[in-house]
């Protein structure tokens, strides 16, 4: 239950850590470059954090446990990044830009976790889904 919830703290934390720099980030800085520096920087704490939480088994059996998956978040992970920054850089509010783009996100997540996951959901969830999209819209829509 700890982790659990330790977890959730980690992960809400760290987004906004996340939001509050990218959108600090000087618009004359080009967007690759800083992803490089971000993921440089990340690969050095990473590293550091070996020294907390060692290897299980020699770092030859640990690479052999990796697959495609790894590469792909990692070039998830850029998209995401270079994304993010763009939307900041084109203007969106950091106070509305995650909340739109996460509500997306979540719609297009629940038919995958569905069909590819086999998840299951109640219909308050399905619920909770339709009270979002009123949400999104009422975040977006202009007041005349």
């Amino acid at each position: 239950m700890k982790t659990y919830w330790g977890a959730l703290v980690l992960v809400v934390m760290a987004n906004a850590a996340f939001h509050i720099v990218q959108k600090s980030i000087p618009m004359q800085v080009h967007p690759l470059l800083s992803v490089m520096v971000t993921y440089t920087t990340g690969f050095i704490v990473c590293l550091l954090l070996l020294l907390l939480f060692p290897l299980t088994a020699p770092l030859s059996t640990e690479f052999s446990k990796l697959n495609w998956t790894s590469v792909a978040l990692g070039v998830s992970i850029v998209g995401m990044e270079v994304g993010y920054l763009l939307m900041y850089r084109s203007g969106w509010p950091v106070s509305i830009g995650p909340i739109f783009t996460y509500a997306l996100l979540t719609m297009l997540l629940v038919p995958i976790g569905l069909l590819l996951f086999k998840e299951k959901l109640a219909v308050q969830n399905y619920l909770g889904l339709f009270i979002t999209l009123i949400g999104v819209y009422l975040l977006t829509w202009k007041s005349s």
